[in-house]
């Protein structure tokens, strides 16, 4: 006779639990190989974007718009670009077929030595003087077609002296007139970009 006791036993039962969470655990895991998660980075908060190449990165690149009228051509590239290589290196020009960019600056103040960091728009807070200049250079920008609006984007080259070309896909960031933005502010309504 068949006996339904021994089958059902709480010792049976342990067993065939510990079996079945260890077999579902190699399959979850099977499942999730290869992956990324969307936490596994964690990217700063800031309204422009980040490339990189071998021996330049470019940070928080974005164009500034404080719009007086609906239609401007005015504007300014913001950006922080840090040499990352072994070599000095210079910022030449920023080129777009969109728009004229005009580096305002002492072409010395173009010159990055290696670990060493240039900025448009935005202060470098330096511990060490030597480092880099303290005050931002100004990249100003003829907009082509005068559209501003958050959310659009524009190509941008950097051309550098022993880097090269770093093409850019560089985001409007416009804000109210007046509007303080040397400090974090929440993104448009609507979701910004």
């Amino acid at each position: 006779m068949y006996d339904i006791e021994r089958r059902t036993s709480p010792r049976r039962l342990r067993h065939i639990l510990v079996a079945g969470m260890a077999s579902a655990s190699l399959v979850l895991t099977g499942c999730g190989a290869g992956q990324d998660t969307q936490t596994a980075s964690q990217d700063a908060a800031v309204n422009g974007v980040n490339v990189e190449t071998d021996t330049i990165a470019l940070r928080n690149v974005f164009i500034a718009v404080e719009p007086d009228e609906p239609e401007t051509k005015r504007a300014e590239l913001h950006f922080y670009a840090i040499n990352t290589g072994n070599e000095e290196d210079r910022l030449v020009a920023i080129e777009s077929d969109a728009a004229t960019v005009t580096l305002d600056a002492d072409p010395a103040k173009l010159v990055m030595q290696p670990e060493t960091a240039l900025a448009a728009g935005e202060p470098i807070q330096q511990l060490e003087v030597p480092m880099a200049p303290d005050q931002p250079i100004t990249a100003a920008v003829e907009l082509t077609d005068g559209t501003v609006e958050s959310g659009l984007t524009m190509p941008f080259t950097f051309v550098f002296e022993n880097a090269g070309e770093v093409p850019v896909t560089v985001p409007f960031d416009v804000w109210a007139p007046g509007e303080d933005v040397t400090k974090g502010r929440p993104l448009p309504p609507g979701g910004g970009y």
